[in-house]
């Protein structure tokens, strides 16, 4: 965990994808492609979301690196990223400061 503090509309963003009103989606990279070897870091191909928050397009890498957020993972069927269990106690501590 980095402990990189989010702005006030990331913190939003990550509320919103909590209330299930912003779903963040990932195509992300395991396994190298050609020798099919697990990556020692996941690569991120592509991420997409269903409402656009008024954000700059990297709103999710810090959440993503404070262990806020997880990727889909390799045996994961969908590509919808997931608010983790730290980042929903992130969310708890945040609101009751705010």
């Amino acid at each position: 965990m980095t402990d990189l503090k989010p702005t006030a509309s990331q913190a939003r963003a990550l509320r919103d994808m909590v209330d299930g009103h912003i779903t963040l989606y990932a195509i992300v990279r395991y396994f190298h492609e050609d020798t099919g070897e697990k990556l020692d870091q996941p690569e991120v191909l592509g991420v997409g979301y269903d409402r656009v928050p008024r954000l700059d397009p990297d709103w999710w890498k810090p959440l993503l690196a404070n262990g806020w957020i997880a990727l889909p993972g390799p045996d994961d069927t969908g590509l919808r990223c997931t608010v983790t269990e730290a980042g929903r106690a992130w969310l708890a501590e945040h609101d009751k400061e705010n």
